[in-house]
């Protein structure tokens, strides 16, 4: 039997679903050659551009650092000449700040956290995330920082304790959060961000949507609040739940239970009607 000779689209998508098995793996070198292929195939990049450069900022990035363990589960990557005196600040804080989504959320991490430094800011102008992004791979969470969210203690902590709440979320809950609960958590973690747009506040399904639009910039409006009301709407909720019900309600997700009835369970009300009291600004 005579097998049919792959068109150059075909092949490109092959070497596309290579790239991103690798890339899942943190096998960046194999997900970058993978990439090339696709793109020598003929594939047109359009939603792939971002992807392409992705990998070839963290793939710099491992070229130029070397992997530091910090604590049991938290590792560094990245060059330390880079940053002369303030190194040992970024090993203190970032460290600090991953006990502390530890402790809050009571997670023991199954597969450690490794932080990564990408060198230089233009390298990660593709990303529209509040500080960097985290991604799951298949032996760690994995958290991408650019130098801007590193300069300052504060602002390093501030995103590590954002992103490494991420990873948290994904361990207790899988990936079947609804995004204005996972970024309003991890918002509520780095310290909240209080609502000051217009006096109709968003649905939750606008808030979401603000974070899978491509077409919303960070930094603007749209970008503000839709963190923002993610943040203050969590983080009102949380002080009714307490962590130990923010915890259970991940938890109550993994197991299936659908986000809404994982909400009774936990606060006796449904979810529909809390985002009326806050849409109204009734909700404290």
């Amino acid at each position: 039997m005579l097998f049919r000779r792959l068109t150059p689209e075909n092949q490109a998508q092959l070497h596309i679903a290579k790239a991103r098995e690798y890339w899942r793996m943190d096998r960046l070198d194999l997900a970058n050659a993978a990439m090339e292929l696709a793109l020598r195939a003929g594939v047109a990049p359009g939603p792939l551009y971002d992807f392409q450069r992705m990998l070839e900022a963290e793939l710099g990035a491992r070229q130029a650092a070397t992997m530091f363990r910090i604590a049991e589960n938290l590792i560094i990557e990245a060059d330390p000449r880079r940053w002369g005196g303030y190194w040992p600040v970024i090993l203190e804080t970032s460290a600090s700040a991953a006990r502390q989504v530890e402790s809050t959320l009571d997670v023991r991490w199954a597969k450690p956290v490794l932080l990564t430094l990408v060198p230089v800011d233009e390298w990660v102008a593709f990303m529209r995330a509040r500080y960097g992004y985290y991604a799951v791979r298949t032996d760690s969470h994995k958290i991408c920082l650019p130098p801007c969210a590193v300069r300052s203690a504060t602002g390093l902590r501030r995103a590590v304790l954002h992103e490494a709440t991420h990873a948290a979320v994904n361990q207790l809950a899988g990936e079947d959060v609804p995004r204005w609960l996972n970024e309003g958590l991890a918002v509520t973690m780095e310290g909240g961000a209080p609502w000051d747009g217009p006096a109709r506040r968003l649905r939750l399904d606008e808030i979401s949507a603000g974070f899978e639009r491509w077409d919303v910039d960070l930094g603007s409006p749209r970008s503000h609040l839709s963190y923002a009301g993610a943040g203050e709407f969590v983080g009102q909720i949380a002080r009714r739940f307490r962590m130990e019900g923010m915890r259970r309600l991940l938890t109550l997700i993994r197991e299936g239970v659908s986000v809404e009835r994982a909400v009774g369970q936990i606060g006796g009300e449904w979810l529909r009607r809390l985002e009326h009291e806050w849409i109204a600004g009734r909700l404290h």
